[in-house]
């Protein structure tokens, strides 16, 4: 990489290579390129003959359709294209993977409100029969956690003295430090 470029090791086997601002997308392709053939060399370990792939997604602010905060995440979808797609090879974020990122996300919002209803609904259902419970869980991701209604939502269920428990996800960390995330939190 270049001076001007910043590398980072962010989990067990992946990194974010950070183009200086004034790189076109095609500079991460080409680097991309070069470190994919370096990385595919046989090597030898204890005797054995190692081979090693890699894939990488690419994401860019330049053309305006995601903001800077969101270029790890969008890097992130690219490259689950590019593994989906046969591995060893590389991705560039576009307008149709992001669509399909809305899409999922959209998708997965309704999946968590419909499990987190259907589960009030049956400690509801199990308080009603004589079976109390003393606590229901959910995982929570940030949409339910930054939704004004969910205690509007959980209010329309007679649960009796059935505590909620929202278990926060380690992505929501990772993916929003807003004030206004924090405040709704805290709350």
């Amino acid at each position: 990489i270049r001076k001007s470029d910043m590398a980072a090791r962010v989990g067990g086997d992946e990194f974010i290579i950070l183009l200086s601002p004034d790189s076109p997308p095609e500079d991460a392709v080409t680097l991309t390129d070069r470190l994919r053939r370096a990385i595919r060399q046989d090597m030898v370990f204890e005797g054995q003959t190692c081979r090693i792939g890699a894939s990488f997604g690419i994401a860019t602010a330049s053309d305006g359709m995601i903001k800077n905060t969101d270029l790890t995440k969008s890097a992130d979808a690219a490259l689950y294209v590019a593994k989906a797609e046969g591995r060893n090879k590389t991705t560039l974020y576009t307008p149709e993977i992001h669509q399909s990122v809305l899409e999922n996300r959209r998708l997965s919002v309704e999946i968590d409100r419909q499990v987190f209803n259907f589960g009030l609904d049956r400690a509801a259902s199990l308080n009603a029969e004589g079976l109390i419970i003393p606590k229901i869980a959910f995982n929570a991701g940030l949409a339910q956690l930054m939704n004004p209604d969910l205690p509007a939502i959980a209010a329309r269920r007679d649960i009796g003295g059935t505590h909620i428990s929202l278990e926060i996800l380690e992505s929501v960390l990772i993916e929003d430090q807003s004030i206004g995330f924090l405040e709704r939190v805290a709350a």
